[in-house]
């Protein structure tokens, strides 16, 4: 049993997940002007300072971050504990699909490169049926100025000027 608690303590030091490392931390400060400090700190006091005011350290509201080995915590500038940045992505979801301007394919990140090129080929097709459409009306409006020529002389004609 000690050999397994000594290789699950060997994987955790491998990935990061130490104990001994919890006292390091990423911060992501949301300014007052709603802008974003990002910086790191290493205490192992229930505190950091932060432009002379204190804000607490709560690890249970933190998330861990694999690449840097540190607890992330978000702070407003103004309010001295973290805050949870969760959030349901399938209420995300069913709140999208309701809406009938946006297709199930694009808020998928994995389709939305072949849903925008197939919107660019449908408007690209569209616009060459504008073109098509385009094209009648110029020969309409040709027929059109044909038949008035055509009008115009047998009126005048007609009226003894030809």
């Amino acid at each position: 049993m000690g050999s397994l608690t000594g290789l699950v303590d060997y994987v955790k030091n491998l990935v990061g997940l130490k104990d001994k490392q919890t006292n390091k931390y990423t911060i992501i400060m949301q300014t007052r002007g709603g802008r974003y400090d990002i910086f790191y700190i290493n205490t192992n006091l229930p505190y950091f300072e932060y432009k002379d005011a204190a804000y607490i350290i709560d690890t249970d509201i933190g998330r861990f971050d694999i690449e840097t080995g540190t607890m992330t915590l978000y702070y407003h500038q103004d309010i001295n504990v973290p805050f949870r940045i969760d959030f349901d992505i399938n209420d995300i979801k069913k709140t999208l699909m309701d809406e009938e301007d946006v297709p199930d394919k694009a808020i998928n990140p994995f389709n939305l490169k072949s849903f925008l090129i197939s919107e660019t080929i449908e408007k690209v097709l569209k616009g060459g049926e504008l073109l098509d459409d385009i094209a009648l009306m110029k020969k309409l409006v040709m027929a059109i100025l044909g038949s008035n020529l055509l009008l115009l002389v047998l009126v005048l004609r007609t009226l003894g000027y030809i």
